[in-house]
């Protein structure tokens, strides 16, 4: 692409080269030096070297690459090939920006697949501002005014290149040795040191090609053609014909762990979740700090699960799993966002043919990730979000994810009251918001004084818990002052767990699935109709939430559920869980043993959690047998939702 040069040409040729490698060379040096979650694999300068070279390659690919088409823009017109050249290098240095800044915020690298996220942008504005949104605006003046003076610098080194034998040669192997670099790479070198860009091409050539996948690989392997599909243990059902998961619930059977009493009664059900409400700081669950007083309160009420697990590491995946039974889609941008009709069955429906009315009360944005067009879709009649609540309460608190936690209840506790003054019994589903990241309160509210940690990330999430906790006691406490208590089924549970520097230093969702990313209370409130309170500790998970609902109320109806019902004993049910980000994870709890594998670095993980509940002890090489089992069981869930979201309906 370029002649033989004197001095001055190559000083020329270094300003049209040399910009486009400083911000990705300096962001993959912080990347790889500040790395403490890498499973050994960092552990010394020549690891860090490897991934500076392999990352530089792939640098130097793209930049030849926006050579190449410039050159190619040149034959039509000088002019725009150098607008093209400066428009590329000012673009791709802010993606290299906002790369930077979700990585050492929230530890995932940057994709094409969050650009979906940028029509909701404006309920990111308070957790962008605590990661240094400022620094965003910064990076753009910079790249504004840097841009024009590169470029001008550029246009010189630009007139000099030309399609030369030895510019193609270069061309061809730099792209192979990036290329070449994804497959040399370990799966943690590979996430810190690619470059996005790149990366988001390989991929994108994958998805046309069909790139193997190592679970659909193990699963096959075993089944052959037969896709594995529950037993729906404890269940009476009738098959649907020609469908994977559809069957009819004609009831359940087996020995109960508890009573609840319902006769010919409907009483109002409410399915609230927490949001981030985890498991670890739960008081009750083993917390240490006296963060949740009025669930410790209510689980000495009720029935309390011990052992219960999200299957997923956003909201979005709870919704799928806890209102409809199945596991979310396997992708980075949630499946209600890009499909918010996906023909599947939940609770809504059932409780309709019940005889219910239905609502869906949130106090966040109906819009975001098209969560009010996904509820109208499967069953909901009554759709209420943040903007109803501020027409209701004009002088709410709210951040940029919501109104906050203590108006949603009030809201709730008057919606509840009019349909029981209407005699209309209700199914409502509500999601909180207060306890999202940056984990801003109300000015309104003074938290107590609690002995927090120092962590101050880690203070501010306990004291958010600690107030969603509040609005959680003035509910039910609500529900017994106007007298819908006693008519009223309560479960609550949490969305998603949340890192919090537990090990490693990690404060991200989307790494790893150690019991702080995923475990979650589970508690069910029925006043004056179980025999008595009582804990329980055997394994459950979201996607049983709809098959114990249809115990507890003694209904049948069609839906998609893999889930058992948690009404049941059941020693053997299992707990899947996985997050479709930075190193691709699955996993499963079944018993005393917990397995997950991160699939882009091959890493497995099994522990055994009845000796080990704190998952220090990676057992997986000391025991391949258990860990090949739970692969396996993992490797056919992830087969039969990769073919459930295929199969056409």
């Amino acid at each position: 692409m370029e002649r033989p040069a004197p001095d001055s040409s190559r000083r020329r040729l270094a300003w049209l080269f040399v910009p486009w490698l400083v911000f990705p060379f300096a962001f993959r040096m912080v990347f790889l030096l500040d790395a403490p979650w890498s499973d050994g694999v960092l552990n010394g300068l020549g690891e860090c070297a490897l991934g500076l070279c392999l990352g530089g390659a792939q640098d130097l690919a793209i930049v030849l690459q926006v050579v190449a088409l410039t050159l190619l823009f040149r034959t039509q017109s000088s002019r725009i090939s150098t607008v093209f050249f400066g428009v590329c290098f000012a673009l791709i240095q802010l993606y290299y920006v906002f790369d930077f800044l979700l990585f050492i915020n929230i530890d995932l690298r940057m994709t094409a697949s969050f650009f979906h996220f940028f029509g909701d942008a404006e309920v990111f504005t308070d957790s962008l501002d605590d990661a240094g949104m400022g620094a965003v605006l910064a990076s753009l003046v910079v790249l504004a005014t840097g841009t024009v003076f590169i470029v001008r610098r550029q246009t010189h080194g630009l007139a000099a290149l030309r399609f030369e034998r030895g510019g193609v040669v270069l061309f061809v192997a730099a792209q192979l040795a990036a290329a070449a670099g994804l497959l040399l790479a370990p799966g943690e070198l590979m996430y810190l040191s690619n470059n996005v860009l790149f990366n988001d091409e390989v991929e994108g050539v994958e998805l046309l090609l069909g790139a193997e996948d190592p679970l659909m690989n193990a699963a096959v392997e075993a089944d052959g053609e037969a896709i594995w599909r529950p037993s729906w243990t404890n269940e009476r059902f009738e098959r649907e014909e020609g469908a994977l998961l559809v069957h009819r619930t004609l009831g359940f059977e087996g020995e109960k762990h508890f009573e609840l009493r319902i006769g010919d009664d409907k009483p109002n059900v409410v399915v609230l979740v927490m949001e981030s409400f985890r498991a670890k700081d739960v008081g009750v669950l083993g917390g240490v700090y006296a963060v949740t007083p009025n669930f410790d309160r209510l689980s000495r009420e009720g029935i309390l699960y011990r052992q219960f697990y999200a299957t997923g590491v956003q909201t979005t995946r709870a919704v799928i799993s806890a209102l409809f039974g199945v596991m979310p889609r396997f992708t980075e941008g949630a499946v209600q966002a890009d499909w918010p009709d996906v023909p599947v069955r939940g609770m809504a429906d059932l409780m309709k043919e019940a005889g219910y009315g239905t609502a869906y009360i949130h106090n966040g944005e109906l819009d975001f990730e098209s969560m009010g067009a996904f509820f109208a879709a499967h069953g909901y009649d009554e759709i209420m979000g943040e903007e109803d609540m501020l027409r209701l309460h004009p002088g709410a608190a709210r951040f940029s994810w919501g109104v906050h936690d203590e108006t949603l209840m009030q809201v709730l506790l008057d919606w509840l009251e009019a349909k029981q003054k209407a005699h209309e019994p209700s199914f409502v589903v509500s999601f909180t918001i207060s306890n999202h990241h940056p984990w801003e309160l109300p000015a309104s509210w003074t938290p107590i004084d609690l002995p927090v940690p120092a962590d101050e990330t880690y203070g501010r999430f306990l004291r958010a818990m600690h107030y969603s906790d509040h609005a959680l006691g003035a509910f039910i406490d609500g529900l017994a002052e106007r007298g819908l208590a006693e008519n009223t089924l309560v479960i609550v549970l949490a969305d998603t767990s949340q890192a919090m520097g537990d090990r490693d230093d990690n404060y991200s969702v989307s790494r790893n699935l150690y019991f702080e990313n995923v475990r979650i209370p589970l508690l069910i409130l029925a006043k004056g109709r179980l025999d008595a309170p009582k804990v329980i500790d055997e394994v459950g998970g979201q996607v049983d939430l709809l098959p114990t609902l249809l115990d507890l109320l003694n209904l049948q109806g069609v839906h998609s559920s893999i889930g058992s019902s948690l009404v049941r004993v059941d020693p053997n049910r299992a707990a899947y869980f996985q997050s479709p980000f930075a190193l691709r994870y699955w996993g499963v709890r079944q018993g005393r043993w917990k397995f997950f594998t991160a699939l882009k670095s091959g890493a497995r993980h099994l522990y055994d959690v009845a000796a080990d509940p704190g998952e220090t002890t990676n057992l997986a090489e000391s025991n391949p047998e258990k860990a090949d089992e739970l692969f396996l069981a993992v490797a056919r869930m992830h087969r039969l939702f990769v073919e459930f979201y295929s199969e056409p309906r």
